[in-house]
């Protein structure tokens, strides 16, 4: 037996004068299938801004651990939230394992801790596939110093110009990438 699933084994013997032992019944699980793990940011709470949350499901064997790595920081097994107090820019990388030892493949998620801003404007609003390095201006409300920016699922920082305005430096290596 190798599919992944829960299979039951039943058996029982009999001897030569005809009599048979009640049957007896082995369940156990073959688990090939690594978990899923999901991770969220939710509204924070007592002076914290935000929370990032893990979720991990494994349908045989069950989830054994979470381990993530904050901003390129150690390794860190998932007990619990994880609560931000200032505004700012993250990434997180994460997996989790099932007690049958299979590992998903690791997750890198960029993240902004912080209230977001309103954008209205974009300049320029269009740019050809290719050009190279591009400024982009970045007209709205609520922005802060600490504002930065996701293109293409990567972190940009951006230059403050005022709380309607900011500029994003978008280098023909992230300009380029589908």
């Amino acid at each position: 037996v190798t599919s992944s699933a829960i299979h039951t084994f039943t058996y029982f013997s009999a001897d030569v004068a005809g009599n048979v032992e009640p049957a007896h019944t082995f369940t156990f699980n073959i688990d090939t299938v690594p978990p899923i793990t999901v991770g969220r940011l939710q509204a924070g709470t007592g002076g914290n801004l935000e929370t990032l949350v893990f979720s991990a499901t494994d349908n045989l064997s069950g989830v054994a651990a979470t381990y993530y790595s904050l901003d390129g920081g150690p390794l860190t097994t998932y007990t619990g939230p994880i609560h931000f107090a200032s505004i700012g820019a993250h990434s997180v990388r994460y997996y989790s394992i099932d007690k049958a030892g299979n590992q998903e493949a690791a997750r890198t998620d960029p993240f902004v801790i912080g209230s977001l801003p309103v954008i209205t404007g974009l300049n320029p609003n269009l740019v050809k596939a290719g050009s190279g390095s591009f400024t982009l201006i970045v007209t709205g409300t609520g922005f802060t110093p600490a504002t930065v920016g996701l293109w293409n699922s990567t972190v940009v920082n951006t230059d403050y110009v005022s709380p309607t305005e900011v500029l994003m430096g978008i280098p023909a290596s992230l300009e380029d990438r589908k």
